[in-house]
């Protein structure tokens, strides 16, 4: 059972679920050329290995989602960062898309709920359809 499964209520349904997208693995990706073709030294290969393995965990523990009563968001891998919001006290959502992610389809979404409390979701594939889904989720739940 997901983390957001684990927060739903029992009528509640997941609408529409987000997906953190694989420019989180540049980094390690580019470090790894670097290493092949460069440094060759044992000590950076444990390092890299340990970079990817933090990539891929950050890949696999975040979660987003919108459900017929609620945003929830999880992120973390040690320490989990976790937030969720009543669709009736979402206030805005604002949507920050680089020129990279214009090209690739990744973003960052911030919700912005009553009493200040805001939800940041980054590198989220195709923010501005997460965007949309969640306003049709506030619509349905005033109806």
């Amino acid at each position: 059972m997901s983390y957001i499964e684990s927060q739903m209520g029992p009528k509640e349904k997941i609408i529409f679920r987000g997906q953190i997208h694989k420019i989180v693995f540049w980094f390690p990706a580019v470090c790894t050329l670097l290493w092949l073709f460069c440094i060759r030294h044992a000590f950076w290969a444990l390092v890299l290995i340990a970079l990817w393995t933090y990539c891929i965990l950050k890949y696999v523990f975040t979660e987003a989602a919108v459900t017929s009563r609620q945003l929830i968001a999880k992120q973390g891998i040690i320490s989990v960062d976790s937030a969720a919001v009543e669709l009736s006290a979402i206030e805005g959502v604002r949507v920050y898309i680089p020129l990279l992610g214009r090209i690739l389809g990744y973003g960052t979404l911030v919700v912005s709920g009553r009493g200040g409390q805001k939800i940041g979701i980054p590198y989220l594939t195709a923010p501005e359809v997460f965007k949309r889904k969640l306003y049709q989720a506030v619509e349905m739940s005033k109806n």
